[in-house]
């Protein structure tokens, strides 16, 4: 890069930090009018404790994964089965859902069409300890937008859930 720059050769720790890596370009980040960018559908969060280390799993959480994410797991033939999955996980009656997606993570092969598919086991999951919050308010013409990055950890003995929060920015 113009001007070149010292790189951390670790994790990234912020999801800005995607526009340092050789061929993101702020369209590609961000989006364009005709397709959203990648920041959409990516984390630098997902590590999980080791002992006093930790890993990256890097698997998709398939309760929760956005539609080009689902499509991005999918076989080239089958991609369009990927809205029919994402509106499987939503579906409601009255204020209930329909479906039972806390069985597994094979719940998706309940999805018409879906039965053949084999998703690997090594790229899914159906929980997660880390979360995006967003929180937008208006007042008085002005506009704010927070998102927040929290860590869902279970506390000593009691096991009460309690969120970290890891970061948060305002826009």
């Amino acid at each position: 890069m113009d001007p070149p720059y010292s790189i951390r050769n670790g994790p990234l720790t912020h999801l800005n930090e995607f526009l340092l890596v050789k061929g993101v370009t702020p369209e590609l980040f961000y989006g364009t009018d005709e397709l959203p960018g990648i920041s959409d559908f990516l984390t630098v969060s997902g590590m999980t404790e080791q002992g006093v280390d930790f890993t990256y799993e890097g698997k998709i959480n398939i309760n929760t994964a956005e539609v080009p994410v689902l499509m991005a797991l999918l076989p080239e033939e089958n991609m369009d089965l990927a809205t029919a999955i994402s509106d499987y996980r939503i579906a409601k009656s009255d204020d209930t859902f329909t479906n039972n997606i806390s069985t597994g993570i094979d719940w998706y092969k309940q999805v018409p069409g879906a039965g053949d598919i084999e998703l690997d086991p090594a790229q899914i999951t159906n929980k997660s300890d880390f979360f995006r919050i967003e929180a937008a308010a208006s007042l008085n013409g002005v506009n704010m937008t927070a998102t927040v990055l929290v860590r869902r950890v279970a506390e000593g003995e009691s096991g009460q859930i309690r969120c970290h929060i890891l970061s948060w920015e305002l826009s």
